[in-house]
């Protein structure tokens, strides 16, 4: 009877320890459409912590079993998680285009939106100077979703974006429709590949890219950039155009990857970043119009001779063309090759 006693008063004991048990948990926050969502607000309530998630949605947050964490975004219905032994480290927020006080003001991706759309008057106040127009002809605009653009967290090296400043431009849709505003600036996401348009850089919309065909910005020393989605290449990137022609194009692209700060240390050795960092890929092509095939190369000669296939004016003009293989001479060979 001791004995059963005893194990009783044990299991007591142990019941609400094991139920208040301080854990951490590390997770992922995505959207009901399955876009990363970056500086989720996560919330533990009831022992009083709290995490913003990363640029790329990840988060980390002492809890307890049988606790509950709250995620808050503006734009983004509330959700709450209760822990357990078995809960998964994915949670997914649903866009209700709501506004929180208590939510950071971070980028939220609202659905993609029609290039119409992108350029609607629910912004800002359409007015005979700034409405945006199409060659051959005055559009009709619906109503669109937008999301708060907040800075990349300072501890962050690069950024996601392509441009440090807004650029005015102008986007060809699939049906070869120039639509164009100057209220508006653009700016393009290296990692998941969209343009993005705002008129107050403060709020912004990603444009649909299935409804573009190309798009140009005008970057800090006043040149334009034109920008092409060449499906045979990669389907989910745009690329600058460098040169083209009525037989090959240029094209570089560049990509994105979000490293997170994996800094350690046991008190004598370090190791790791303290930061983290978007790191930029750079890929260069040479694209054949006739044949809608492209091949890649780096910036060395020989690489872009096999590049051409044997192609005797590139051949000629690598030959005797001398310095750095930069942009500028990659338009140069562009110009040498589609006479």
């Amino acid at each position: 009877m001791k004995r059963i006693w005893l194990l009783a008063c044990v299991i007591l004991a142990t019941a609400p320890i094991v139920r208040g048990q301080t854990i951490t948990l590390r997770g992922n926050v995505i959207s009901d459409k399955g876009a990363v969502l970056p500086f989720v607000l996560v919330q533990d309530e009831q022992i009083k912590t709290a995490d913003y998630a990363d640029s790329m949605g990840n988060f980390s947050i002492k809890t307890e079993l049988g606790s509950k964490l709250k995620f808050s975004l503006n734009g983004y219905a509330d959700t709450v998680l209760a822990i357990t032994q078995d809960t998964k480290p994915q949670v997914m927020l649903r866009y209700d285009g709501s506004v929180k006080g208590d939510a950071t003001t971070a980028k939220i991706v609202a659905p993609d939106v029609t290039v119409s759309d992108a350029f609607s008057g629910h912004m800002n106040t359409v007015s005979a100077e700034n409405t945006a127009y199409s060659q051959g002809g005055q559009m009709q605009f619906d109503g669109a979703g937008s999301f708060p653009m907040a800075k990349e967290k300072e501890e962050a090296r690069g950024s996601r974006y392509l441009f440090a400043e807004w650029g005015p431009g102008s986007v060809v849709n699939t049906n070869d429709v120039v639509i164009k505003d100057p209220a508006y600036v653009f700016n393009y996401d290296k990692m998941t590949g969209n343009l993005v348009v705002t008129h107050d850089k403060t709020s912004g919309i990603t444009v649909d890219r299935d409804q573009i065909k190309s798009f140009t910005i005008v970057n800090d020393m006043k040149q334009p950039l034109l920008f092409e989605r060449i499906l045979p290449i990669d389907e989910n990137h745009f690329a600058q155009v460098l040169a083209e022609g009525g037989k090959y194009k240029i094209l570089e692209i560049v990509t994105t990857k979000f490293i997170k700060s994996n800094y350690q240390t046991n008190g004598i050795t370090e190791s790791g970043n303290q930061f983290d960092e978007y790191k930029d890929e750079t890929n260069f092509y040479v694209f054949n119009v006739q044949t809608q095939k492209g091949s890649k190369f780096s910036l060395k000669k020989k690489s872009i001779k096999d590049a051409f296939g044997g192609d005797g004016n590139a051949e000629s003009f690598l030959n005797t063309h001398k310095g750095d293989i930069d942009e500028g001479y990659l338009k140069e060979l562009g110009d040498a090759v589609n006479k």
